[in-house]
């Protein structure tokens, strides 16, 4: 494995200092610990939603100079081959989606990247 991709959640959780999130990503190494560009938008976009966007979007900032952004681009290939793959044994990508129409673009990046997803709330 090598390293962690955080789900919108589990940055949340960081940014409000909540399950000691920012405890785990200091011993798991911030140099291991990624996001994708998606949950980067979602972040900010939260910011300037919130009635303290300022203030949120410098919180993100900060936040986000501790992890990489990991671009979807350098998964394009793979969710395509999935995705044909999948429409193939007669299943739809979208069938896997869930609540979350991003979901499975932040799997197709944790594959890319053979790393851990760590979303959700923790325990």
């Amino acid at each position: 494995m090598k390293g962690y991709l955080l789900d919108t959640n589990i940055c949340i959780f960081a940014l409000r200092n909540e399950y000691g999130i920012i405890e785990r990503m200091k011993q798991c190494g911030e140099a291991n610990c990624f996001v994708a560009d998606v949950t980067v938008m979602e972040l900010r976009y939260g910011a300037y939603n919130s009635n303290k966007s300022q203030e949120n979007l410098v919180a993100v900032n900060n936040f986000l100079k501790k992890v990489k952004t990991v671009p979807f681009a350098e998964s394009i290939d793979i969710f395509c081959q999935e995705k044909v793959r999948l429409k193939k044994l007669g299943k739809k990508l979208e069938d896997f989606v869930c609540t979350r129409p991003h979901g499975v673009r932040i799997a197709i990046r944790s594959v890319v990247r053979q790393s851990m997803i760590l979303g959700g709330r923790p325990t």
